[in-house]
């Protein structure tokens, strides 16, 4: 922005303001996004992608908690990703998912679609970087989240401080 001042009774002077903006560079680069039906073909092939190296244990409990969605029909659109390092595509979200949904044996959900990005990653350490932006854990519902969802469908109730409401339903059950 360039203007003017004065300086002492009537002597404009001209200044310059210069605004810098530094913007971060994560090292990851999305490159494509798209949503795809979701098949067994699929949720094979994905099950099969060689796995991040930042990618978390499998872990039965949480393969148990998709099925109990699965059998009560509550699975939503996927949200899986790969990224693109050394030339290669590595999974880095969709893990768990793609598991079981491969052992759901005769019983593939229909209907469902996947949400896949793939990113280009410049180094090894850019993996980790990317891997922490998948269910961060600031992002996740909470308990008090959970409960104002509920307290929300009752008129009588959505003025009621969350907090407060959901001591008193705790405190009922």
């Amino acid at each position: 922005m360039i203007g003017t001042i004065a300086d002492g009774p009537l002597q404009p002077v001209r200044y310059t303001v210069v605004t810098m903006v530094t913007q971060l560079q994560p090292g990851y680069r999305l490159i494509n996004s798209e949503v795809k039906t979701l098949t067994k073909e699929f949720a094979e092939y994905f099950r099969d992608l060689e796995p991040s190296p930042t990618e978390r244990e499998l872990n039965p409990s949480r393969l148990a908690h998709l099925r109990a969605k699965a059998n009560a029909g509550q699975l939503i659109t996927f949200h899986w990703s790969t990224a693109q390092i050394g030339g290669k595509a590595v999974r880095m979200n969709g893990q768990h998912s793609s598991n079981m949904l491969c052992e759901l044996n005769g019983t593939f959900p229909s209907g469902l679609k996947v949400h896949l990005d793939e990113y280009q990653v410049d180094t090894p350490d850019c993996l980790a970087i990317l891997f922490r932006q998948f269910d961060d854990r600031k992002s996740g519902r909470s308990p008090s989240g959970v409960s104002g969802a509920y307290q929300g469908l009752h008129e009588a109730l959505r003025n009621v401080p969350r907090a407060f409401a959901k001591i008193g339903v705790e405190g009922v059950a």
